[in-house]
């Protein structure tokens, strides 16, 4: 409850609408592709109760910055506190090294509340899937959190100095955040999801409200209004558009939505729902719903080593609401008395936890995961999530091309006579390649950009940039003569036919150019895919079950699903007589295409070569090559 000010029903109620979309989102259901906004509903409610307190205790003259972050933590801190430990226990008892790693890391970032930025840079191209993540959902707290550092204090300079333009101000540092969020979910959706820079307008529009930027209507405007809020609210829950860049200008909608209620809604008959008894009692516990909710979800799919059932993930979004319960009357409600513990000892103690589980976070971050946990075995089949390229971070760009003038060269310092242009499925075999060419002398050239396939004229989803590297790729490749051997290699994990149609011609006529300038071309077919992170599930097996499980599955399945991207690759290969080398003879011996070979995990992720399979490949290569 808010100190110092009445409880509005309608906001608990409110509030009800924001976290049911939230767990059934996250349960699975797809009947609310848009569920997750229920956050962005959480941001506005949070904007405004937050303002409508600190500037009431600014015009008393009662303003206390100590007691500000004192609410805070006793608000925030506790229940949060119980989920991490609960949930650190179960990572323990559950999680692979390398995951419990990762755990570990994201451990220290929540306890600063600075989650928001880790995930931001670690839930992209190659992020571990959303299971290996059980504190995910603390971003939100993390964006609040750093907006009320600053905020207050703004809050206070703009009263005391400039009182007739603090509404100004705020409108411009809203409509400035607003844009840069428009402008960034497109190119940059994982920071625009993630940051506050471009989440902090929907705090401000709670702001905007609580300084009394809503004009008083007569009823009638005010049953409309709450009407075409949650009209609002509910499109963007129910019917938001696969695909629409988040959170941009779509967000308006449950924002505004969120704001029109909040000012309007009492007196109506939405209001009147709002305030029934079910919506306002899950409303006053939906932030430990929000905090039990996700550990529970993503442990039990990490467990399962599959997807969550929808049943499953309704039942255990049943199950986190008596954890809720118990958590807002016997945790929540007492920390929130300011009579239950000093002021002092509130802040020490909240101090003392962050440097607590910062310490925790990194010790499992700097024992690799605590492998002594598992067995020998287990910790073998783990580590190879990490049997990757040694120069992937230098030799490797996600979001931008590395220009090909700048590119590495692999193996001896003689200048490359070989190179491998492709996505990110060439980064270990570039490497591979290096150590065989550098044997003998030789060098490979890296000319690898994630998600962009060799070729020219096409730039995918996300990669705007892709087009423009292939064909400096090319030139580059034509300029110097001495590359006598290029090797192409990207994934296709879809058999899409208008994919095929903006790939394949270009690929056709990247390699026309290189063999008409007397190139030796080597295509590398696709790799299979599988499902899961193939390390982790073999380890987690080993580990939780003695069993084995190299998810293997028929050739005929790989050639049927790839059936026209690989008779596509086949007609370019009859026209320019480029070098075929198939990965299926080493992935799908005897007819069955297999995760584990002679002792070797042969994937790093669900479709990426580890660094030994890459090395077998490379074998491959060189012997097709005539090398």
């Amino acid at each position: 409850m808010t100190e110092g000010l009445p409880r509005e029903r309608e906001i608990d109620g409110l509030r009800s609408l924001a976290i049911i979309p939230v767990l059934l989102y996250h349960s699975g259901w797809g009947g609310m592709p848009g569920g997750f906004v229920g956050v962005d509903i959480f941001f506005v409610i949070s904007g405004y109760l937050i303002t409508r307190l600190l500037a009431a205790e600014m015009a008393g003259g009662r303003f206390s910055l100590w007691r500000f972050y004192e609410r805070r933590a006793r608000r925030i801190g506790p229940a949060l506190l119980v989920v991490i430990v609960a949930t650190a226990i179960a990572a323990l008892l559950l999680m692979v090294p390398q995951d419990l790693e990762r755990f570990g890391d994201s451990l220290r970032w929540t306890a600063l509340f600075a989650s928001n930025i880790f995930f931001a840079v670690n839930t992209g191209y190659f992020a571990a899937p959303a299971e290996s993540y059980p504190l995910l959902h603390t971003w939100s707290l993390a964006v609040e959190e750093q907006f009320y550092l600053f905020f207050p204090l703004l809050l206070l300079a703009l009263v005391r100095w400039l009182p007739r333009g603090t509404v100004a101000v705020i409108a411009v540092l809203a409509a400035l955040s607003l844009a840069l969020s428009v402008l960034a979910s497109p190119v940059q959706p994982s920071y625009a999801f993630y940051l506050p820079l471009t989440r902090a307008w929907e705090l401000w529009l709670g702001a905007l409200l609580a300084l009394g930027v809503a004009p008083d209507l007569p009823r009638w405007a005010r049953e409309v209004l709450a009407i075409v809020a949650v009209t609002a609210i509910g499109w963007t829950v129910f019917a938001l558009p696969a695909g629409m860049p988040f959170p941009g200008w779509i967000a308006l909608l449950p924002t505004l939505g969120t704001a029109l209620l909040i000012r309007y809604a009492p007196g109506t008959a939405v209001g009147a729902v709002l305030r029934t008894p079910p919506l306002v009692g899950v409303g006053l516990v939906s932030y430990s719903l929000y905090l039990w909710h996700w550990p529970l979800l993503s442990l039990a799919s990490y467990w399962l080593l599959r997807p969550l059932t929808t049943s499953e993930g309704m039942v255990l979004v049943w199950l986190s609401v008596p954890l809720a319960v118990l958590s807002w009357k016997y945790v929540e409600q007492p920390f929130r008395s300011r009579t239950f513990l000093t002021r002092r000892i509130i802040l020490a103690g909240a101090a003392a936890v962050t440097v607590s589980l910062v310490i925790a976070g990194q010790v499992l971050l700097m024992s690799g995961g605590l492998p002594g946990r598992l067995p020998t075995e287990a910790a073998r089949l783990a580590a190879f999530a990490d049997d990757i390229s040694p120069r992937r971070d230098d030799c490797h760009e996600l979001n931008a091309p590395i220009p090909p003038d700048q590119a590495c060269v692999l193996g001896a310092k003689a200048a490359p006579t070989m190179a491998v242009w492709a996505d990110s499925h060439g980064v270990e075999l570039a490497y591979a390649l290096g150590e065989i060419e550098g044997a003998g002398g030789g060098s490979v050239a890296e000319f690898t950009s994630s998600a962009c396939s060799p070729g020219l004229g096409y730039n995918p989803p996300g990669r705007p940039n892709c087009a423009a590297h292939n064909q400096a790729v090319l030139a580059h490749l034509l300029a110097h003569p001495e590359i006598r051997t290029i090797v192409l290699a990207a994934l296709v994990i879809a058999d899409d036919a208008a994919e095929l149609n903006d790939v394949l011609p270009g690929l056709a006529d990247a390699v026309a150019q290189l063999r008409a300038a007397g190139r030796t071309v080597v295509l590398l077919y696709p790799v299979p895919t599988v499902d899961g992170i193939v390390p982790t599930r073999l380890a987690r097996l080993d580990w939780r079950d003695g069993t084995f499980d190299p998810v293997s599955y028929p050739l005929a399945t790989y050639e049927q699903r790839l059936k026209g991207t690989l008779a596509g690759l086949d007609a370019i290969v009859a026209h320019t007589g480029a070098i075929v080398v198939r990965p299926t003879d080493l992935y799908c011996p005897n007819g069955t295409c297999l995760t584990y070979r002679d002792g070797i995990v042969l994937y790093f992720d669900f479709h990426h070569p580890t660094l030994s399979a890459a090395r077998l490949l490379a074998q491959q290569v060189v012997a097709a090559a005539g090398r």
